[in-house]
């Protein structure tokens, strides 16, 4: 990095060694990015073959939660059935890969300490699971009775 105050003739040294720098590696950053773009060609292609791309997906984020967590895991693809609509709240379930909104499905633990085994997980929203998540059911009743009261 040039300071403020070097002199002109620092700055050209400077600017040279950037524009070798960027030469020499151009050829690699090529080749990454080339390798980049073949893993997702792969991948999508791989979840177009095998059809549940996005289920797959969800099952492999799953069970890494579960190893991370140090929680029981036994789930297959056929246990994840994701319904059109949110059991809980009614939305419409969008799946999408790479970031959770309010609408995404989300796989709830119904027993937490059970971990993701059959018959202990359910799918809803992401926005129901974080509710049911972050509080006790006497809160949400109190929370309940709070709103009944100003309506």
């Amino acid at each position: 990095m040039v300071r403020a105050t070097a002199t002109l003739e620092q700055k050209k040294r400077a600017s040279a060694y950037n524009t070798a720098w960027k030469a020499a590696h151009r050829e690699f950053d090529t080749e990454v990015a080339r390798r980049i773009r073949d893993r997702e060609t792969y991948y999508a292609n791989r979840a177009k073959e095998t059809g549940g791309g996005y289920c797959r997906y969800f099952l492999a984020n799953t069970k890494a939660r579960a190893k991370s967590k140090r929680l029981p895991f036994d789930l297959t693809l056929e246990d994840l059935v994701i319904p059109e609509v949110c059991p809980v709240l009614g939305i419409k379930l969008v799946k999408r890969k790479g970031h959770f909104a309010d609408e995404s499905p989300s796989i709830d633990r119904i027993i937490p300490e059970k971990g993701y085994v059959k018959g202990n997980v359910q799918i809803m929203s992401y926005r129901a699971n974080r509710i049911k998540c972050h509080a006790s059911l006497d809160e949400l009743r109190l929370i309940v009775a709070f709103m009944e009261r100003q309506a």
